[in-house]
């Protein structure tokens, strides 16, 4: 069961990644590449649509570490209510992202490339980590 958790929190990272990615991404080449620092400012601007859930997710986590990865029903809980949030923020950012009124689409550049393949790599890299400690419930949850 707890394997099942694990695949379904994957996946429903990678869901809520994609879509908040998305956005940044879009953002970022619609602010100029950050020219004159206009990216920066949105995101500060924008700073509780780039948090979200995210914060909340954090909490749990370190509530499922330091107390629940010993007890299998509290750990359990911590790790549905996780994917939870994530599926909740993933749907958010693709509803945000379908009513958006923009002045451009997001246009898959070379320079967009490049940073998905990055960001992509970033990101797979604690998934082996992952997956490479399973038997370490502890470690996993760090």
């Amino acid at each position: 069961m707890i394997i099942l958790l694990y695949i379904a929190i994957v996946i429903a990272y990678f869901y809520a990644i994609f879509y908040k990615t998305q956005r940044s991404m879009h953002m970022l080449q619609e602010n100029l590449y950050n020219e004159n620092n206009r990216y920066v400012k949105w995101v500060f601007k924008n700073l509780k649509e780039m948090i979200g859930f995210d914060i909340l997710a954090v909490i749990i986590a370190i509530v499922g570490l330091v107390v629940g990865y010993r007890m299998e029903l509290v750990s359990n809980l911590c790790l549905v209510i996780i994917i939870l949030l994530l599926l909740l923020t993933g749907y958010r950012k693709h509803k945000k992202i379908a009513e958006d009124q923009n002045k451009k689409k997001l246009v898959v550049t070379k320079r967009i490339k490049r940073l998905i393949v990055t960001f992509t790599i970033i990101q797979i890299i604690p998934m082996f980590i992952m997956e490479w400690n399973m038997e370490n419930e502890q470690l996993v949850w760090i």
